[in-house]
């Protein structure tokens, strides 16, 4: 069994319209790569020069730079979209 990762309807286009995706992996970086292999078009979203979808780990927020943080199966996993504005 992998990991679910949970998905807000707001980036469901980047994950085939599904509410949550299961994938493999033993960091968030991980899981981010098998994620990116199932739905190759979400690559752009996870650029490290313009980071707009970040990870939820636990409610712990994981920029593009903490990717490295183990996760298990008990863990829970999301993404949610950075928006700015003024």
């Amino acid at each position: 069994m992998g990991i679910k990762i949970n998905v807000p309807f707001i980036l469901r286009h980047i994950a085939g319209n599904q509410d949550s995706v299961e994938v493999n992996g033993k960091t968030v970086r991980e899981c981010m790569n098998d994620l990116i292999s199932q739905f190759p078009d979400s690559q752009e979203w996870f650029d490290d020069n313009n980071p707009s979808v970040w990870f939820v780990l636990n409610q712990e927020l994981v920029s593009l730079k903490g990717l490295d943080k183990k996760v298990t199966e008990c863990d829970e996993l999301s993404l949610i979209m950075i928006l700015g504005g003024g």
